[in-house]
């Protein structure tokens, strides 16, 4: 990693670098001591259009075992855009959670 002058970015659980003129990321897992809590990067499965004062159900690629049952808290919102906190379970890498769109104009989730 040292030879491709990677980055850990702790605040986002990925490892960046670029090969080749590539830019490769790697997501990671963390644990704390005490409760066992991890932390996960998550990422659009695929690109998703919400349509304008909806709640719509998108999947979402995670760094977890398959049935890891947890619960999914967003840290950041995109303006009118917004992730549900949801109790969720992992499946072949995916989650389902609920995206809110309050906006009346159709909008597309942001990769990340």
């Amino acid at each position: 990693m040292r030879a491709h002058g990677s980055t850990m970015d702790f605040h986002n659980n990925e490892i960046r670098y670029s090969d080749g003129g590539l830019r490769v990321v790697i997501p990671f897992k963390t644990f704390d001591k005490a409760g066992g809590a991890k932390i996960a990067v998550v990422r659009m499965a695929r690109t998703t259009r919400l349509d304008g004062t909806a709640v719509t159900p998108v999947e979402v690629a995670i760094t977890a075992d398959d049935r890891e049952q947890g619960l999914f808290v967003p840290t950041q919102h995109v303006g009118p855009l917004m992730l549900a906190a949801t109790v969720t379970r992992a499946k072949n890498g995916k989650a389902w959670v609920l995206a809110i769109n309050s906006s009346d104009e159709q909008t597309r989730l942001p990769v990340k």
